[in-house]
């Protein structure tokens, strides 16, 4: 099982944190990472670390959800403000959920009642 605090450290490790790094709104960026994760597979298993991972990053560097493409003299800017999945997140976390639940998601067989002929 995923805990927030390992993520939390991953995060410093992966911004290249220093004593500037606001430790308490890591938590909390986190958290809201875990519970969208949880929405999906619960609980969150270990691996399912690079998704939360991905969350977290991408709500604790653009908290507005500011994002700017530019290509020559023209540019665009994303706003999708907050902690979310993305689908190709939330298709990872629903992957996890059918491995670990130990079927492939790509379909179920149901056998009927046996029947018994003499």
């Amino acid at each position: 099982m995923l805990i927030v605090d390992d993520v939390v450290e991953d995060l410093r490790v992966y911004l290249a944190g220093d004593e500037s790094f606001d430790l308490a709104r890591a938590h909390l960026v986190v958290a809201l990472a875990m519970q969208r994760a949880q929405a999906i597979i619960d609980p969150v298993p270990w691996a399912a670390r690079a998704v939360v991972l991905d969350v977290a990053v991408r709500g604790f560097t653009a908290p507005t959800g500011a994002d700017t493409e530019q290509v020559g003299p023209f540019s665009r800017t994303f706003r999708t403000p907050g902690v979310f999945l993305t689908d190709a997140q939330r298709a990872e976390l629903l992957h996890l959920a059918a491995t670990v639940a130990g079927t492939s998601g790509a379909f179920t067989i149901t056998p009927g009642p046996r029947v018994v002929r003499r």
